[in-house]
């Protein structure tokens, strides 16, 4: 685990994932977001998914938060799904997050490519795959680390 989220993660609320629905919906409601879909899981990584769009046809994030882990980031839910999509810092849903007890690691952060010292945390296939793929940090934590 990478040693800054590892400290991250002694400060944040191990009971946020347990409370994610009903904090989705009181999110909602205090921001004006609408929730669009369910919430969905992914078996492989232990990720959730949540679409969330802001006002009448505004623009739609997706919240993507571990089941087991208070971590969560947004991406844009309109990128194709050819290419992972990126991530983003959506204004105000970030603070709302952070002050509910989730880590919640900043979009330039998460977009950038992992530098040598990150990609030796991964076995070294899984190390050659990240890079040959070109998968940024974001992907790694959010589909593998």
């Amino acid at each position: 685990m990478l040693p800054w989220l590892r400290d991250d993660l002694t400060r944040a609320d191990a009971h946020a994932p347990a409370r994610l629905t009903a904090d989705l919906h009181r999110c909602a409601r205090e921001l004006g977001w609408t929730l669009v879909g369910g919430l969905h899981p992914d078996p492989m990584t232990e990720v959730r998914s949540q679409t969330l769009r802001i006002g009448a046809g505004g623009g739609e994030v997706r919240l993507l938060a571990y089941t087991d882990l208070p971590v969560m980031a947004f991406t844009d839910a309109t990128h194709p799904a050819a290419t992972f999509a990126p991530y983003l810092n959506p204004p105000g849903l970030t603070a709302w997050w952070q002050a509910r007890g989730w880590v919640v690691p900043d979009a330039a952060w998460l977009n950038g490519l992992p530098d040598h010292a990150e990609l030796d945390l991964l076995p070294p296939g899984a190390a050659r795959g990240a890079r040959h793929l070109g998968w940024t940090r974001g992907d790694l934590l959010f589909r593998y680390w």
